[in-house]
This record gives structure tokens, C-alpha cells and sequence, in this order.
């Protein structure tokens, strides 16, 4: 059976991963909680959408510090070519780092969804790759979870440990549940390429 994903336990160092989280912060808080539709139209609204999503990002300037980008498109390049061969030729899409609290009032999380964009008339994305930044003591909760979809079953002790990344098609449906204490601190990035058919 072929695989659907990717993990790499352990695949970046400590040192590795505090210069992820030490870069984050060089850069604004933004709400990662996602702008609720008007049932009518279909349109964005202004009004925050609690029941999707809850967390806070801070969007890395992938120019800045491509030492990053460069480390994970390896990775990225190489399951696309022994996996997926999807055309990813319009590179990456961002660095996204996200925090999901669990010592705030709402409990943190991110509820089934897919990163594809499918609003965009030009390009996909196709694959995601996610790096785990917290060790899994730090956090109670905040489960990272594949639909059924995923092959084989998705395995979690594989991606807890800190410094584990993560890559799958981005049209595969997952999660984060509620992070219930500590914080849980993770990396994301997309790679695009034209529309698939």
C-alpha cells in the first residue's frame, strides 16, 4: 500500500527549532481564528469564526530567513519525488508559525479543514509540512489527527517528539483538538503548483 504522508521523527535539533520560535517572534501576533462566511452570499464577513478555528500566528518573511525554507524544501522535494510527483513548481507558499493555548479562557485547536485553496483560480496548494516545536510535556491535548483517509492509520507517537516533521498531500483533512493545557507550538508551510485536474 502506498503511503499518503510522511514523517520524519526528530528530523531538526533542538537548536533548530529554538531558532524557528526565536525568528517567530521577531514578527507581529495576528489571530489565526478564520473570518466567518455570510450564509447568503458566501462572502468573508468581518466577524470571527470561533467554531473553526483558534489560535495565534505570526507570518516569517520566507526572504529574510530562507535558512529555514531551504532546510524543509529538501525534505519537501524528496517525498514529492519518491510519493506524490505532484507539480510543485511555484515553490513555497509561507512560513507560518502558530501557537495553540491551552491556558486561555477558550481552549486552543484547529478543526477538520484542508489546505487547499480552493478559491484560487491559479494555482493549488498541494503539499503541507508541518514541524512539531514543542516537546509533547510542554501541552496537554492539542492531538494532531488525520481523517481516515491517511495510509497507513496516522501514527502520533511518530510526530510528538519535538523537532518531528510532517508532510502530506494538503487536500488530506486533519486536526488539532482542543490544546487543554501548556502551549503547543508548530511550523507551516505549503508548497503550490498549477491547479490539479
Amino acid at each position: 500500500m502506498v503511503n499518503s504522508y510522511q514523517i520524519f521523527t526528530r528530523a531538526f535539533n533542538d537548536q533548530f527549532c529554538d531558532h524557528i520560535i526565536n525568528t517567530a517572534m521577531l514578527y507581529p501576533e495576528q489571530s489565526g481564528v478564520i473570518g466567518s462566511q455570510d450564509n447568503n452570499t458566501g462572502e468573508n464577513t468581518s466577524k470571527l469564526d470561533f467554531s473553526v478555528r483558534n489560535s495565534t500566528i505570526r507570518w516569517i518573511d520566507v526572504y529574510a530567513h530562507r535558512e529555514i525554507n531551504t532546510i524543509l524544501n529538501d525534505y519537501v522535494n524528496a517525498v514529492n519525488s519518491k510519493m506524490f510527483n505532484f507539480d510543485v513548481s511555484f515553490g513555497f507558499d509561507s512560513l507560518q508559525y502558530t501557537e495553540y493555548n491551552g491556558n486561555a479562557e477558550a481552549k486552543q485547536f484547529y478543526n477538520w479543514h484542508q489546505d487547499c485553496m480552493h478559491d484560487n483560480a491559479i494555482f493549488d496548494r498541494k503539499i503541507t509540512a508541518v514541524v512539531q516545536l514543542s516537546y509533547p510535556e510542554e501541552y496537554e491535548g492539542g492531538i494532531f489527527e488525520m481523517d481516515q483517509v491517511a495510509r497507513p492509520e496516522f501514527d502520533l507517537s511518530r510526530f510528538a517528539p519535538r523537532g518531528s516533521l510532517l508532510i502530506f498531500p494538503s487536500y488530506l483533512q486533519h486536526r488539532v483538538t482542543p490544546v487543554t493545557n501548556g502551549i503547543r507550538r508548530s511550523l507551516v508551510s505549503w508548497y503550490n503548483g498549477p491547479r490539479f485536474r
